[in-house]
């Protein structure tokens, strides 16, 4: 996954939203639990109980599951240009520097990767539901931990960032050029997608 490069991860200003989907899980748990919810026994009675709720809770289809053609081409090879940028004897060199860098202040990881690993073992279950873990002390544990390792990854990687991002940008317009009309294929693909969604 693109995000799993280091160098081109984004920096965080309060996190990695690692608390923000904790919490939308926690209160997804609830609302399963809601005995409302749960006394409803066909997919009919569930979609009239969810369009009662309102446009605003109702589920949308699930995204995962929408791939418009021609995409994951294109990302196998934008994550090949970008991950052989970050191999480079120039950038290999400042991934070791952060991995340096954040176990000197107390974060013993060597990547990005590692990081969000470390934060995310931090939070408690959320399928307790966010009553429940609303409460926990180690909720309000984890949610300052991962601001704290949000602020100090930004401090420790914005050379690589920059580095890396200035480096590629001739190779990305290169690739943008070469393949325009896919691109604007999936971008057509995503909007009519959207349209649909909201309707």
């Amino acid at each position: 996954m693109l995000g799993d490069l280091t160098s081109l991860a984004p920096l965080g200003e309060y996190g990695f939203g690692i608390t923000s989907f904790k919490q939308n899980v926690a209160k997804a748990a609830d609302a399963r639990s809601n005995t409302g919810y749960t006394a409803l026994r066909t997919d009919a009675d569930c979609a009239a109980y969810g369009a009662a709720l309102g446009p605003c809770i109702t589920a949308a289809p699930d995204v995962a599951t929408f791939v418009p053609d021609g995409q994951g081409e294109l990302a196998a090879e934008l994550e090949k240009l970008l991950g052989d940028q970050e191999k480079s004897p120039s950038a290999a060199v400042k991934l070791t520097a952060y991995g340096d860098c954040m176990t000197e202040t107390g974060y013993p990881v060597r990547n990005f990767l590692e990081l969000y690993q470390l934060v995310e073992s931090r939070f408690p279950d959320p399928g307790a539901g966010w009553k429940v873990m609303e409460s926990d002390a180690r909720w309000t544990a984890a949610v300052a931990f991962e601001r704290t390792a949000a602020d100090v990854d930004s401090g420790c990687r914005s050379d690589l960032h920059t580095h890396v991002m200035s480096a590629v940008q001739p190779e990305l317009a290169r690739f943008v050029e070469r393949h325009a009309a896919a691109i604007a294929e999936v971008r057509r693909q995503w909007s009519e997608y959207r349209a649909t969604a909201t309707k």
